[in-house]
């Protein structure tokens, strides 16, 4: 019996050929034959496997043998590594061997133990057939002792499972023909015909057997080559080309939300979580803050897309065979893909290469990513990131009953995207399909804090923090702080962020409150890229209960995953170092866990940011309950 991976191993070998394609010394630029090295890791090639001839229910392959029905074996758990400079196959096997009288099969003997196959891996240079040469054969009993011999039952056994074993071949001439058309739209048209060429030239090398992965050797013929002085990547870019690279950002960002809630989040641990949720806040803090400063650069979509695959591949490799969704080719493409990149971001600047919307588009596809059709860039919450990422349900408050979603009393949904790029392009057209229920003017004035009212309306903004503050202690797993630390923090940060404003006046109409660069929202100034998707980005906007949860959550989630696991529970026990915890959790929630490093350090060089210094004064200022300084900051005093 041979086995191919037909469909399923359409992609993934042809991609794998991504892995090497530029690793080459970046001397002159004669054509040279250079060796390519890429890898299969042995994760995914288990799951590969799995998937291709492990499709018995279970997980299993059963082998039967048509002229004895009394004789049925079932084969499963295929695992593979690395046995010196061979390739160790080992199964799981269970059978059961009857002798046949008549139409019945008498006394069935029951057979479990394990089969481990040593082979070489070849590489046809004719034809790209990939093909396993069995050298040596090892049977093992249930327990894992190595059998001498396995009697009659074992050793027939045996004999029949090798039947079913080997051979097996995997083609890799149609994924070479995909992985060119997937190639070739990311290198600018000036330099197609090189790369084409350099394509055309690839013929296999010789294949090795390491501790990780098979490693294969791809012979091809470059001219270009990578020189800093002629890199066209670099550098801040144009007007007419931001919007194009934002849009390549949502697609990535969207790319990135869809290939985490592939994960099977029941099986993800703390430190699973931690790293994945980094990777996802790390690129929306940097892809605002490149945006805000403008020093976006041609490549900054493509060395997130590497620096972010370096950071998240082993929680993917260890939760592969555990339930992720999607394909084994498909995550093998896309790995190899992002481990290519790695070495392809040599050459690329040079050659113009970018990460494109419509080749994530295809990537996604591949691996039948959720959202994969167009990689949407959506205001609603995603459940699914949520549970990955480790984060319960927001809880719902009843105050206020009936803020629970509306439009500007209007009409409009007017983000004031046509005054700034930036606003334009931080809030796509998501909104305008929406019909959600209309806030009356009535209701929208509860919450207008102004100087005329202070007196009256900040201390319900003030109470209704207090309560969500409450609630959110009750939720968290972190009752060791003393009481009233992480009322001040949260009453500080509103205070620094909104002056306890959800809606202001604006252009004579009631609108929600904005930040100066139009990025972040309401009470509690709720960035909506960096937490699209774990919020609603419209109940941010038109539901103050909503958004001063979402605040208290984020702080929250800064204070136990953050803070208090890098420098401890000490730090509850003095004034001054509770302080600095309150001045931690403000960096953390403006600027992400990159903070986490920043703010001890300008707090010992004395260097502390403009925004540090002003919510130290709104925490002093909450500690003596010295509320008449808000006029300060809405215009009254």
């Amino acid at each position: 019996m041979r086995h191919c991976f037909r469909r399923g191993c359409q992609w993934w070998p042809g991609v794998l050929l991504l892995a090497g394609l530029i690793l080459f010394p970046a001397v002159g630029f004669a054509t040279k034959t250079v060796l390519l090295p890429l890898k299969v890791r042995y994760e995914l090639l288990e799951v590969l496997v799995r998937q291709s001839m492990f499709t018995a229910p279970g997980g299993a392959m059963v082998l039967e043998d048509p002229t004895d029905p009394c004789r049925s074996i079932r084969i499963s758990g295929p695992r593979f590594s690395a046995a010196d400079d061979r390739l160790r196959f080992e199964v799981r096997i269970d059978a059961a061997v009857g002798t046949r009288i008549g139409g019945i099969c008498l006394t069935p003997v029951q057979w479990g133990g394990y089969l481990a196959l040593l082979q070489k891996p070849h590489l046809d240079p004719r034809n790209w057939r990939l093909s396993f040469q069995t050298e040596d054969v090892e049977l093992y009993d249930g327990s894992h002792r190595l059998l001498k011999t396995g009697g009659v039952v074992g050793e027939a056994v045996k004999a029949q499972v090798l039947s079913g074993l080997d051979g097996m071949v995997v083609d890799l001439a149609p994924p070479v023909d995909e992985f060119k058309a997937f190639l070739l739209p990311l290198f600018p048209r000036p330099v197609r015909q090189d790369t084409l060429r350099m394509l055309q030239s690839m013929r296999p090398g010789p294949l090795r057997v390491t501790p990780a992965a098979i490693e294969m050797d791809v012979l091809a013929d470059v001219t270009e080559v990578y020189e800093a002085e002629k890199d066209v990547a670099s550098g801040p870019v144009s007007k007419q080309d931001l919007e194009s690279l934002i849009d390549n950002w949502q697609a990535w960002d969207a790319f990135l939300v869809s290939l985490l809630n592939s994960l099977p989040a029941a099986q993800l641990t703390d430190t699973d979580r931690r790293i994945l949720l980094d990777a996802l806040l790390d690129i929306r803090y940097g892809f605002i803050h490149e945006l805000d400063q403008g020093t976006l650069e041609r490549g900054f979509v493509r060395r997130q897309f590497i620096e972010t695959w370096n950071r998240i591949a082993p929680v993917f490799l260890a939760h592969l065979s555990g339930g992720a969704t999607g394909t084994g080719t498909g995550y093998l493409a896309f790995f190899t893909a992002s481990d290519a990149l790695t070495i392809l971001d040599r050459i690329g600047p040079t050659m113009g290469l970018e990460i494109s919307r419509n080749g994530l588009v295809r990537m996604a596809r591949y691996m039948r990513l959720q959202n994969a059709d167009n990689l949407s860039y959506g205001p609603a919450v995603d459940p699914q990131l949520r549970r990955v990422l480790g984060m319960d349900p927001l809880a719902d408050g009843a105050e206020p009953d009936n803020n629970t979603g509306g439009t500007n009393p209007s009409g409009r949904l007017d983000t004031g995207a046509s005054r700034t790029l930036l606003g334009t392009l931080l809030l796509p057209a998501a909104w305008a399909g929406e019909k959600p229920r209309r806030l009356s003017m009535a209701e929208i004035r509860r919450w207008l804090v102004t100087p005329d009212n202070v007196n009256s309306l900040v201390p319900k903004v003030r109470r209704l923090l207090e309560k969500v503050v409450a609630g959110t202690r009750r939720r968290s797993k972190e009752t060791a702080l003393p009481s009233g630390f992480f009322r001040r923090t949260v009453l500080a940060t509103a205070w620094q962020e909104s002056c306890y404003r959800q809606f202001v006046v604006k252009n004579r109409k009631l609108t929600y409150l904005q930040s100066y660069n139009r990025s972040s929202v309401g009470l509690m100034q709720i960035n909506e890229r960096v937490w699209r998707g774990i919020y609603d980005l419209h109940r941010l906007r038109w539901d103050i209960s909503y958004n001063a949860r979402a605040g208290c959550d984020i702080l929250n989630l800064y204070l136990e995953r953050y803070a208090l696991r890098k420098y401890g529970r000490s730090l509850s026990q003095r004034k001054e170092r509770q302080d600095f915890l309150s001045g931690l959790l403000y960096a953390l929630y403006n600027g992400g866990p990159s903070e986490l490093k920043k703010f001890p350090e300008r707090m010992r060089s004395g260097k502390l940011h403009h925004s540090d210094r002003l919510f130290r004064e709104k925490l002093n200022w909450v500690r003596a309950a010295a509320w008449e300084n808000i006029r300060r900051c809405l215009g009254g005093g």
